[in-house]
């Protein structure tokens, strides 16, 4: 009766150990794919106008979709509403100088706002066009990664004058050129998901179209979204 007990002892401690040893599971599974969790990817922080509900859901959908590439991790406000009520603004500060890249969503409410003199609905937005500028002019920190993005249903006219010196993308005609701006160094000559054409990232494509269709259709000065089929990245 003792032998068994240790028998079955051992039994349960061989099964544990063959079910945490990653390398086992390695060895055990050839066919899967390398997780792109796996390389270092690119913090990019979304700056954005948010002037309603529809404004902040064309934000929402493009940080899903450059998350769903597996090589950008994005950053937005909205997602840390309790470290923003802790730390105000210092929180946008140190979150910048944390991140490789931001992007900037140009819109016209954002444009409009920002180029008000009396500056009446000063907010995140103004505040953190007016940091970038800051260190542009004062420090002259021209090594800053900034990367504007506006929509088809308008133009680059929706582009703060001091961002248009920077590469512009319109989505989501550009939604291949902006996710290859923003691959970082060392992965950029790794394969990514550029091409996925799996039904997952044909969603997340479709819901940024649709998020940026509702803007056109609810905001004044926008025109319709032309039909295009989109096969990929």
């Amino acid at each position: 009766m003792k032998w068994n007990t240790t028998f079955n002892l051992s039994h349960d401690f061989l099964c544990i150990w063959c079910y945490l040893d990653p390398g086992r599971l390695i060895k055990d599974t050839p066919e899967v794919i390398p997780n792109p969790a796996h390389t270092d990817k690119s913090r990019v922080f979304i700056v954005h106008y948010n002037h309603c509900g529809m404004c902040k859901d064309v934000t929402h959908a493009l940080a899903n979709l450059l998350d769903r590439t597996g090589y950008v991790k994005c950053v937005v406000d909205f997602c840390s509403d309790h470290e923003i009520a802790k730390r105000g603004m210092s929180w946008y500060e140190e979150e910048i100088k944390r991140c490789d890249k931001i992007i900037v969503v140009c819109t016209k409410d954002g444009k409009i706002m920002y180029d008000d003199k009396e500056h009446k609905k000063d907010g995140q937005y103004t505040f953190m066009l007016n940091m970038m500028l800051g260190q542009m002019v004062n420090h002259h920190n021209r090594s800053l990664q900034i990367v504007p993005v506006y929509f088809d249903i308008s133009s680059n006219d929706d582009v703060p004058f001091f961002l248009s010196e920077y590469e512009c993308y319109s989505l989501p005609s550009h939604l291949r050129d902006l996710c290859s701006a923003l691959r970082s160094e060392i992965n950029f000559h790794v394969d990514s998901n550029m091409d996925d054409t799996s039904n997952d990232m044909m969603q997340h494509i479709s819901n940024l179209r649709s998020a940026i269709e509702i803007i056109g259709r609810n905001h004044k000065g926008y025109r319709k979204l032309k039909l295009t089929k989109t096969t990929s990245l």
